[in-house]
C-alpha cells in the first residue's frame, strides 16, 4: 500500500467515475484502475461494485475510506511539519548516553550551544553502549558521550577524548569505608563485609565493568547486589546500603558520600563518539564548548560537595 494508490481510491470514491478521476489525477484510466486493483488485493476486499453504467463503494470500501483519508492526512501534515522546520533552518542533533546522569551534566554546554544555534533541536538517547554504537553507525544518533574502550567499531566512527578521570570507591558516611585517601583495588575486594553495589555489565561504562569483575572475587552472592542503572547504584549508596565504584564526574553531589580515588587502576578516557557521515560544524562546536565546560561542571559540583 502506498499514497499514491490511496490517491486513486480517494478520488474514484468521490466522483464515482474512473474517467473523471483519471483526470483529475492526470493519468490514464487503466493505471487508475490498475493502483485500485493493487489496493483491493493487498487489502483482500472488493472496494467498489462497476457496472457499465455506475461505480459505487462497497461496504468495505465506505469503511475503508476513512482509514485512507486519515492515512493521507497524516503524511501530509508530517511533510508540513518537516518543511516548516527546514525553512527555519532548523538543526537536529542527537545525542546518545548511558545515563541521565550523563545526561544532565550536559546542561550547560547545551544553554551555551543553543546561544550559538538557537535553530538546534537536540534529542536525548538513554540506552547500553553497544545499542547506542549500533544507532551511530546507522546515522541515527550524531554523537555518543562515553569511555573510550568501546571496541569493534566500524572506520567510519571516531573518538575524541574530552577529559580523563579516576574511579572511585564511594560509600555513605556511616559504611565506614575509612577515609578520604586513595584505596587500592586489593583493599576494596577485602572489603567483603560491605554490600558491592553493581551495575549491569550492559549499562555501565567498559572500565567500570572491567573493574567490578576484578573486585568480586570471593565474595559471597549475598553481598553483592546488581542494579539495573548506575542511577539506583548511586540511590542505594547515598541511603548507605552499600559501596560501589563509579566515574568521578556521575558521583552525586551529597555531603553523606565519601569518595575514595582508586589508586592502582587506569585513567578513564572519557569523551565523544562521532560519526563522520553525521560530522558538522555543530557537532565539531559542541565538543570545543564540552571540553571547557565539562571540567567546569564537575569543579563546581566537587565545591558544593566541600562547602556544604
Amino acid at each position: 500500500m502506498n499514497t499514491f494508490q490511496l490517491e486513486c481510491f480517494i478520488t474514484v470514491a468521490e466522483t464515482l467515475n474512473f474517467a473523471k478521476a483519471s483526470d483529475i489525477l492526470n493519468i490514464t484510466q487503466p493505471a487508475v484502475t490498475k493502483q485500485i486493483k493493487n489496493l483491493e488485493d493487498e487489502l483482500n476486499v472488493r472496494l467498489f461494485r462497476r457496472s457499465t453504467r455506475s461505480v459505487e463503494l462497497t461496504n468495505e470500501g465506505e469503511i475503508f475510506l476513512n482509514d485512507a483519508v486519515t492515512i493521507l492526512n497524516t503524511e501530509k501534515t508530517a511533510k508540513k511539519r518537516f518543511s516548516a522546520m527546514s525553512e527555519r533552518g532548523s538543526i537536529q542533533l542527537s545525542i546518545g548516553v548511558c545515563s541521565s546522569v550523563t545526561m544532565f551534566s550536559l546542561d550547560k554546554a547545551m544553554k551555551q550551544l543553543l546561544k550559538l544555534y538557537p535553530e538546534c533541536k537536540p534529542r536525548f538517547h538513554i540506552a547500553p553502549m553497544t545499542v547506542l554504537m549500533r544507532m551511530l553507525e546507522d546515522e541515527q544518533l550524531d554523537m555518543i558521550m562515553g569511555d573510550g574502550l568501546c571496541e569493534g567499531y566500524s572506520d567510519s566512527i571516531f573518538f575524541r577524548e574530552l577529559f580523563s578521570e579516576k574511579l572511585y570507591l564511594i560509600g555513605a558516611s556511616d559504611n565506614n569505608i575509612g577515609s578520604t585517601e586513595p584505596v587500592s583495588v586489593e583493599e576494596i575486594s577485602q572489603m567483603t563485609e560491605i554490600l558491592l553495589i553493581l551495575c549491569e555489565p550492559s549499562k555501565t561504562e567498559k572500565s567500570v565493568a572491567g573493574l567490578q569483575r576484578s573486585i568480586i572475587g570471593n565474595r559471597d552472592q549475598s553481598m553483592v547486589c546488581l542494579c539495573s542503572s548506575v542511577e539506583e547504584v548511586c540511590m542505594l549508596v547515598m541511603i548507605g546500603c552499600g559501596i560501589a565504584v563509579i566515574p568521578e564526574h556521575i558521583i552525586p553531589p551529597i555531603p553523606d558520600i565519601i569518595k575514595r580515588p582508586i589508586s592502582d587502576y587506569p585513567l578513564l578516557s572519557f569523551g565523544i563518539y562521532c560519526s563522520k557521515a553525521s560530522h558538522s560544524k555543530i557537532t565539531d562546536k559542541f565538543i570545543d564548548i564540552l571540553k571547557d565546560t565539562f571540567i567546569n561542571y564537575r569543579s563546581l559540583s566537587h565545591e558544593s560537595m566541600t562547602e556544604t
